[in-house]
């Protein structure tokens, strides 16, 4: 099945990081013979936590078919639609069912895994899991046309429809295959009716037996898009900051050092493939978007270990791209705390000892301090607060009191300063909680170079137990509805208390994963928007934005599992320590269009800015400007940023010869010789073309 290097989570990574995860495992196909394989038609995403509405796109892209094991929000039919209009049928919904169970294999007991003669060197403590009576049982149950409604699990297991039986699925988490099976089979085979028979498949055969009937389905799908497959373990968007950040940074990076090359060997006139490190570093990358490694739902030697690739990854990128301008000097000054006025940029900005009061463009109010309750402050703009977190890595699992739970920590400040341009305040915890060991905090907030937005950079030093630690943004506005940015598009998404759930597989609490940005409109055709830096979870609640920062869950859940293995190493998911993190707050007196978000979230993100040598007209971003795999020509990739589709312009000084390419970087089409090509791009389109000099 196709999964590329890894099974990745596909909100958090970067737009490109997605791609990559398939261009890099490529070599590995071609080298086991297996590239026309029917089985990579299967997009596999099994224990994804949620999934991205331009995924199907992606899949599409990369030569996949259908999609399978969607989770944990399965998909309600057997037609995934993403935000382009993209039809991906899914396996999920065909009759199947599984034996097996949620058991792991421990360590070996006299060896503590290290390897022995008593575990035959495999670590493992060699215990049966799979049963004969079990497994006959289940086979028979197919045989029969039988499920129980216990069975089914996110969709995986489907009710039987008809009289088609199922396939039966055997195995399970860590599950060693057993001779039982094969006893099981034998027995069950002497038993079939003469018009039944069993037989050993393989995803491959499911896939093909309802290939036909699938891809009519899709063929005939509404162009509506499927409801949101998110969120999804919702904690995973904060649990272990830096496995977010850190990935989607040096992708970045990764993308910058290789459009620099592409620009010169393009200059140069004759193309070059891109150093051979690069191969190494995105599948470092990749790794690292692993669904269990960038959520950061792993023990801490993982941790680490993930840490040390990403090092290397990032010195790839690094030995190709100058170095990063120190940053301006600031001259502060002290501040008596006392209310004050001070513009910044085109922005108004009203503050105290607390916090910022008001925030104001062109004499309009556009957020405002907002009272929570009698006995506290009133919340300031970009406040930091303070709540209760009880769960595990994977999210919230104990719903707070109210809003009783949360503490403004304005409160907190012992010392503001302010500089020609900007603002800052210092503050250290001193509410005495027994689970907050050190908590302390500079927030500095400026003009954005072009002044339309408020620059926030605050660092944390974090030492605490089942917390976490939001910047909130009042905004004087009811209305539900907000736009997010995703990988290669955006959305619309609507606060709905009656969705809210803090249960384990369903865990629902309104906040979303974004890529860069997300908006609110308001009524009078203004807006605020937020762009963030790394920081991929937000929550639009009426009348406020919630930036989570922070987390730090004390539940291990499934991290460890005593009866099994006792791997306590899991204190790095508290994320203690020093952090550094940065975002924008833009109000705008006519709403910004989603072009101009998309480019500035790029902008924010990408210290150097990835743009061909050549005109590009059109809606549309450059997420790649690349020299080809092949090192026979030069890639880009353009994302379409209007959501309506657009028409996609490249001037050449000289003709070239283009050809669209799927992601993979295979032709999709004819070469065109050209000065001047251009394509009908659709709403959310994702467009490749190879571009060789004539």
């Amino acid at each position: 099945v196709q999964a590329g290097e890894t099974v990745q989570d596909t909100n958090l990574p970067t737009a490109e990081g997605l791609v990559r995860n398939f261009l890099v495992a490529q070599p590995l196909w071609r080298e086991l013979g297996v590239e026309d394989a029917p089985g990579l038609e299967i997009g596999w995403v099994e224990d994804a936590f949620g999934n991205s509405a331009n995924y199907p796109q992606v899949l599409r892209g990369v030569g996949c078919r259908v999609a399978a094991k969607l989770s944990y929000r399965g998909c309600p039919s057997e037609v995934w639609v993403g935000i382009d209009g993209t039809a991906m049928p899914v396996l999920d919904h065909v009759p199947q069912r599984s034996y097996g169970t949620w058991m792991k294999i421990p360590p070996c007991p006299a060896c503590s895994g290290r390897g022995c003669p008593e575990c035959k060197g495999s670590g493992l403590r060699l215990i049966p899991l799979l049963y004969r009576e079990g497994c006959e049982r289940t086979l028979r149950e197919a045989l029969g046309g039988a499920l129980s409604a216990d069975g089914v699990f996110m969709g995986w297991n489907a009710a039987v429809t008809g009289a088609e039986p199922p396939a039966v699925n055997i195995g399970g988490e860590e599950e060693l295959p057993d001779v039982c099976v094969l006893d099981a089979m034998e027995t069950v085979s002497r038993e079939c009716p003469e018009d039944a028979s069993l037989r050993w498949g393989t995803w491959t055969d499911l896939w093909l037996k309802h290939r036909e009937r699938l891809l009519a389905k899709a063929a005939d799908a509404p162009g509506q898009p499927t409801p949101e497959l998110n969120p999804a373990m919702p904690g995973c968007m904060v649990t272990r900051r830096l496995t977010k950040a850190r990935t989607r940074a040096i992708a970045y990076r990764l993308v910058e050092a290789e459009s620099r090359l592409a620009d010169q060997s393009w200059r140069s006139g004759a193309p070059a493939a891109l150093p051979a490190d690069f191969a190494k570093a995105w599948r470092q990358v990749a790794f690292a978007q692993f669904h269990d490694a960038i959520t950061g739902t792993h023990v801490d030697c993982a941790y680490r270990e993930m840490m040390q690739f990403l090092d290397e990854a990032e010195a790839v990128g690094t030995r190709h791209l100058p170095a990063l301008p120190p940053p301006p000097v600031t001259h502060w000054r002290p501040h008596t705390g006392q209310e004050d006025c001070l513009r910044l940029g085109r922005i108004d900005v009203r503050f105290d000892r607390l916090g910022i009061l008001e925030v104001a463009v062109e004499a309009r109010t556009f957020l405002r301090a907002q009272p929570m309750m009698p006995t506290m402050h009133a919340l300031r703009v970009g406040e930091l607060t303070l709540e209760s977190d009880f769960g595990d890595a994977w999210g919230q699992r104990i719903a707070p009191h109210g809003g009783f739970s949360m503490r403004g920590l304005g409160e907190f400040h012992d010392r503001v300063e302010v500089a020609d341009d900007a603002i800052r305040w210092h503050g250290r915890y001193r509410g005495g909680h027994r689970k907050v060991r050190t908590l302390a905090w500079t927030v500095e907030v400026r003009a954005s170079a072009d002044g339309e937005r408020l620059d926030f950079a605050c660092t944390v030093d974090w030492d605490t137990e089942s917390k976490r630690l939001r910047a909130v943004f009042p905004v004087p506005c009811h209305n539900p509805s907000w736009l997010g940015e995703i990988p290669f598009g955006f959305v619309e998404r609507r606060f709905d208390a009656a969705r809210t759930d803090w249960s384990q597989w369903a865990g629902h609490q309104n906040e979303y994963p974004i890529l860069h940005w997300a908006q609110h409109r308001l009524a009078d055709g203004g807006a605020v928007a937020l762009v963030t830096e790394g920081l991929p979870c937000v929550r639009w609640q009426p009348g406020r934005f919630d930036l989570s920062l922070l987390r730090s869950p004390e539940w291990e859940f499934c991290a460890v599992e005593p009866a099994h293995y006792e791997l306590w190493d899991i204190d790095g998911q508290r994320d203690t320590g020093q952090h550094a993190m940065r975002w924008s707050l833009w109000p705008a007196v006519v709403a910004q269009e989603t072009p101009a978000l998309i480019e500035t979230g790029y902008a924010c993100n990408r210290p150097g800015f990835v743009q061909p040598p050549f005109p590009v007209e059109g809606d549309v971003i450059a997420t790649a400007w690349k020299p080809a795999e092949d090192g026979a020509g030069w890639i880009l990739r353009l994302q379409e940023t209007s959501g309506t589709g657009t028409t996609v312009r490249l001037t050449f000084e000289q003709p070239c010869k283009v050809t669209v390419t799927n992601l993979l970087e295979v032709a999709q089409g004819p070469v065109v010789h050209t000065k001047e090509f251009q394509a009908d791009l659709h709403r959310h389109g994702i467009l490749t073309v190879r571009i060789e000099k004539a």
